[in-house]
């Protein structure tokens, strides 16, 4: 399969088990954000081969990598665009039978930037029956699990006389229910899964630059850490990770727009 030559299909194996929490039908009409390599494209283009997907993403490399794998896999109900998913250049459609049946985010909703915007979009292109689906990352096993990693983390720079970095942004908690809440949406389903992922595809996977956003780039600083430090960061990483043995878990949601009132 060309996914395993253009490079992260660990997400062809993530979108699978978001479509199983989707109810597809052959002809439906599938809005696509932030399609990437297409790897999830291509499923639903396959599942849904009497219906039409339109796939977007805001790089053009993306979308030729994506154009080129679905091409390859021989489906053309799909239509691809260049576009940012909170500033669509889509038309918002004054009949039902034209708007979408459903809008799926695979592996990409909780890093964007105004997802708000995005989901209060989604509430003019989707049908009044229609759903929005996406999937996100289980880093941790909890909230609390998440916070003590980090709290560790710093007091292992702390001991060592490094100061914080003011430029580490870093990402931000996502609670994806107060989210849809504030968009008008509410969850109707969603479930837990796992996903086999080996150590090498791991590496390559957490070597996406948007995952880069939470490490300390200093030079200066990672240059000259203590062998010390280092293993006491890596010591605090395996102990949050305790479960590391080649699966990732994966949270599957699916929403709906609220009825107005």
């Amino acid at each position: 399969m060309i996914f395993l030559k253009k490079g992260w299909h660990h997400y062809r194996n993530v979108a699978q088990g978001l479509l199983n929490l989707l109810e597809l039908r052959e002809d439906s009409r599938i809005l696509e954000l932030a399609c990437g390599t297409g790897a999830c494209t291509e499923l639903l283009a396959r599942f849904c081969n009497m219906g039409e997907i339109v796939a977007v993403d805001r790089s053009p490399a993306m979308i030729a990598t994506a154009q080129d794998n679905v091409t390859s896999a021989e489906v053309t109900n799909v239509q691809f665009l260049v576009a940012d998913a909170s500033t669509l250049p889509l038309k918002q459609a004054d009949k039902n039978d034209l708007k979408f049946d459903l809008a799926i985010c695979n592996s990409a909703f909780w890093q964007f930037d105004n997802a708000l915007r995005v989901l209060q979009d989604l509430q003019s292109l989707l049908k009044k029956e229609g759903e929005f689906g996406f999937s996100r990352p289980l880093w941790f096993s909890s909230d609390e699990a998440r916070d003590q990693f980090r709290k560790e983390v710093q007091e292992i720079y702390s001991k060592y006389g490094i100061a914080p970095n003011p430029n580490r942004s870093g990402r931000q908690p996502f609670n994806y229910r107060e989210l849809l809440e504030s968009a008008a949406f509410t969850v109707i389903r969603e479930e837990t899964y796992e996903v086999e992922m080996s150590a090498d595809a791991r590496r390559e996977w957490r070597a996406i630059p948007v995952f880069q956003r939470s490490i300390d780039r200093r030079p200066e600083i990672s240059a000259n850490l203590s062998s010390e430090m280092r293993q006491e960061l890596q010591e605090a990483w395996r102990l949050a990770f305790p479960e590391d043995s080649g699966k990732v878990r994966w949270r599957a949601i699916v929403a709906s727009p609220c009825e107005k009132s």
